[in-house]
């Protein structure tokens, strides 16, 4: 599976709740109230944007690629991921297709949005699906270390398993509920992405969301 695809899509484990190790309001809430107040915090809001920096690791072919770039994201459903580096490419969904733009190549792609991806995205839209579709616990100190210390870690496991990833962790920044990166976890590869500049109801245009393919541009389906 191509490593942009997996970074746009969390096996069966029990509620974990300990109270996590932060200060402030956030001290004495279980994995399961953290996830509550998060998607709270993204669900009133209309829209967002920010800047993203993804590092791709391969443990199995030990292999490391680092992106970036800048999304926005809308309800319901709505996102675009536009790369600036190491090369120039876009994921664009109206909440129903999903299209895949490669200008250097000369090439796009377009297939309906995958319940999967719009799964493991769900937190962007404070989707109920995060609660209902995944298991949270508090992921072991120091599994996966965020940038930033005093941020809650969730793990967070598929209720049903599937193929794609084993886990999505997510670092929240306690004092808002904020999630400030995103880790796809795999059999054999992690997929991260940290956000920042986050900006809620930012006012994003429709636009942002529609695609035409250019002239001279292939398209093809999947």
């Amino acid at each position: 599976m191509r490593p942009c695809a997996v970074a746009l899509c969390a096996i069966s484990l029990l509620l974990d709740t300990s109270p996590v190790r932060a200060q402030g309001p956030a001290a004495r809430l279980t994995a399961p109230q953290v996830v509550s107040r998060l998607q709270a915090r993204y669900g009133k809001a209309k829209d967002l944007a920010a800047s993203f920096v993804q590092v791709h690791t391969d443990s199995l072919y030990n292999k490391r690629r680092t992106s970036r770039g800048v999304l926005w994201a809308a309800k319901p459903l709505k996102m675009r991921f536009d790369y600036a580096r190491p090369e120039r490419k876009s994921f664009i969904s109206d909440g129903k297709t999903l299209w895949i733009y490669e200008p250097a190549a000369k090439q796009a792609f377009r297939s309906a949005l995958s319940k999967r991806l719009a799964t493991s995205l769900a937190f962007l839209f404070g989707s109920q699906q995060l609660s209902s579709a995944f298991r949270a616990r508090f992921a072991p100190k120091g599994k996966y270390k965020p940038s930033k210390a005093g941020r809650l870690v969730l793990h967070l496991a598929p209720v049903k398993p599937t193929a794609h990833y084993t886990a999505i962790v997510l670092v929240v920044r306690p004092k808002d509920f904020v999630v400030e990166e995103s880790i796809v976890v795999s059999k054999h590869a992690t997929n991260r992405f940290t956000f920042s500049a986050i900006r809620f109801d930012a006012g994003v245009k429709a636009k942002r969301f529609t695609f035409e393919v250019p002239k001279g541009v292939k398209l093809m389906s999947r």
